[in-house]
C-alpha cells in the first residue's frame, strides 16, 4: 500500500485560498511520513535515532497544521474517502489535541469498518501526552459502544497502558467473543501486559475455531510460558497461512533447547518450509546452524533470509561492498527480504570464518553474545529495528514478570 495524495478543490473561503496548497502539502506529508515510519518499524536497515528523527519532522508539519486546525481538519474531511491510515493519524492529533469533540465524534464515525484508519487514530493517541488521551481512554472502556473499547485497548496496546479491571471486566464477558476484532485485542493486550490473572480465560480462548482468536490466545499464553499453547502453536506451524511465521517464532521462544532445534531441522529438510527454517534459526540462534545458513546464504532465494539470520546470530556488520548490485542506494522500508539488496556470499562466509572460533556449536548467540538479559537490555537501544523486535521477545521470554517490550519506540509528542 502507498499513501495516495488527494486532487482537492478550492473549498475553503476566498481569504484562505492563499494558504491552501501549503495545508495541502503539509496534511500528504504528514500521511506520507506515518507511513513511510510504520514500514520501518520492523526493518533492518532502521534504527531507534531514525525513527526518531521521522517523529521530529511528523511534529514539526503538525506544528504547523494546528496552526489553522479549521482548514487542516476540511482538508481531511476532502481526503477522507481514500481510507489511508495517514490522514486519519493526522486528523486524530488535530481532533484530540484540540478537544473538539465534534471532529472527535466525526473521525471516530469515519473510521468505522475501516482498519487502516483505526491503525491511525491508535497511533495518534500513543504518539499525545498521558494527561491529554488517558480521559478518553477511560471514557472509551466505560461506553457500550464495541468500536469505541476497540479503540481504547489497542491504544493501551500501543502505549503499553494496563487498563487493570476494565480488561478484566471485557474479557470476562461472554458476549466479547462475538466481536471478533475487539476479542483479539484484549488477548494480545493481555499477553503484551503478562496478565497472569487472566491466563484460565486466553487458555479457553485457545479453543475457538477462529484462526485469529486462536492464535493470538496461544501467542499471549505462550508469552506467559504457559505450555498448552504448544500444541496449539505446533498446528499453526504447519498451516500455510498468516499466522504460520509468528506461530513458529512464538513456538521456538516457549519450547526448551532440543525440541526447538529438532523443530528447526525438520523444517530445513523440506523444500516448502526451508524459509521457515532460516527464520526460524534467527530466533533461535544456535552457533550450530551458521555453516548451513551460510550454504543457504548462496541460493538467490534465501539470500536476504539466510544472511540475516547470520548477522543476528554473529552479530557480524554488514559493510556497502558485500551488496552484489553495481550501484549502492540507500535502502529503502522493505515489505519483505526479497526487496532487500542481494549479499555477497563469499564476502559474508570469509567474515564468519575469520570470527568462527567465538561461536560454540550448541550455544544460543543474539548479535555475537552469549543470549542472557544484561546483554539484550544493553543492546535493545541501539540495535537495528528487525533485531530490537527479537530482542523484545527474548527478554519477555527471560523476564516473566516484565511486559513486552514495545520495540517501535512511540515518541510522545509535545504539540
Amino acid at each position: 500500500m502507498s499513501t495516495i495524495v488527494v486532487a482537492r478543490s478550492p473549498s475553503l473561503s476566498q481569504s484562505m485560498l492563499g494558504y491552501q496548497p501549503i495545508f495541502e502539502r503539509l496534511l500528504d506529508d504528514v500521511a506520507f511520513l506515518w507511513f513511510q515510519r510504520r514500514r520501518a518499524e520492523d526493518h533492518p536497515a532502521y534504527f531507534q535515532w531514525d525513527l526518531a528523527a521521522m517523529d521530529e519532522r511528523i511534529q514539526n508539519y503538525l506544528r504547523a497544521l494546528l496552526q489553522a486546525p479549521g482548514i487542516s481538519w476540511r482538508l481531511f474531511e476532502e481526503a477522507a474517502d481514500t481510507g489511508d491510515g495517514g490522514y486519519f493519524f493526522t486528523a486524530a492529533i488535530l481532533a484530540f489535541h484540540t478537544l473538539d469533540t465534534r471532529n472527535i465524534q466525526s473521525l471516530i464515525e469515519r473510521s468505522a469498518g475501516n482498519q487502516e484508519g483505526i491503525a491511525g487514530i491508535c497511533s495518534a493517541l500513543a504518539h499525545l501526552p498521558g494527561s491529554r488521551i488517558h480521559p478518553w481512554i477511560k471514557k472509551f472502556l466505560m461506553s457500550k459502544d464495541r468500536f469505541h473499547q476497540h479503540l481504547a485497548l489497542h491504544t493501551c496496546q500501543l502505549r503499553r497502558d494496563d487498563p487493570r479491571a476494565y480488561l478484566t471486566a471485557l474479557i470476562q464477558q461472554p458476549e466479547i467473543r462475538e466481536h471478533e476484532d475487539l476479542f483479539v485485542c484484549a488477548l494480545k493486550l493481555a499477553g503484551s501486559l503478562k496478565r497472569k490473572d487472566l491466563l484460565p480465560l486466553l487458555c479457553d480462548a485457545m479453543t475457538d475455531d477462529r484462526a485469529p482468536v486462536k492464535f493470538w490466545s496461544a501467542w499471549s499464553c505462550g508469552l506467559m510460558r504457559e505450555l498448552s499453547a504448544a500444541p496449539i502453536l505446533q498446528e499453526m506451524v504447519q498451516t500455510n497461512d498468516e499466522w504460520q511465521q509468528h506461530a513458529l517464532s512464538s513456538l521456538l521462544l516457549l519450547l526448551n533447547a532440543k525440541p526447538a532445534r529438532d523443530l528447526v531441522d525438520h523444517l530445513a529438510r523440506s523444500e516448502p518450509t526451508r524459509r521457515q527454517a532460516i527464520e526460524g534459526c534467527s530466533v533461535l540462534g544456535d552457533a550450530s546452524a551458521l555453516p548451513w545458513l551460510l550454504q543457504m546464504a548462496r541460493v538467490p532465494e534465501f539470500n536476504q533470509p539466510a544472511t540475516q539470520a547470520v548477522l543476528t546470530i554473529t552479530g557480524i556488520s554488514l559493510e556497502n561492498d558485500w551488496l552484489t548490485s553495481t550501484e549502492v542506494k540507500e535502502i529503502e522500508p522493505a515489505d519483505s527480504d526479497e526487496d532487500l539488496p542481494s549479499v555477497n556470499p563469499d564476502k559474508l562466509t570469509a567474515a564468519w570464518q575469520k570470527n568462527n572460533a567465538r561461536w560454540q556449536p550448541g550455544q544460543r548467540y543474539f548479535l555475537g553474545e552469549p543470549l542472557h538479559i544484561q546483554h539484550l537490555l544493553r543492546l535493545f537501544p541501539n540495535a537495528n529495528q528487525r533485531h530490537r523486535r527479537t530482542a523484545a521477545f527474548h527478554l519477555a521470554n527471560l523476564l516473566p514478570e516484565r511486559p513486552l517490550l514495545n520495540h517501535a519506540g512511540l515518541e510522545v509528542f509535545h504539540l
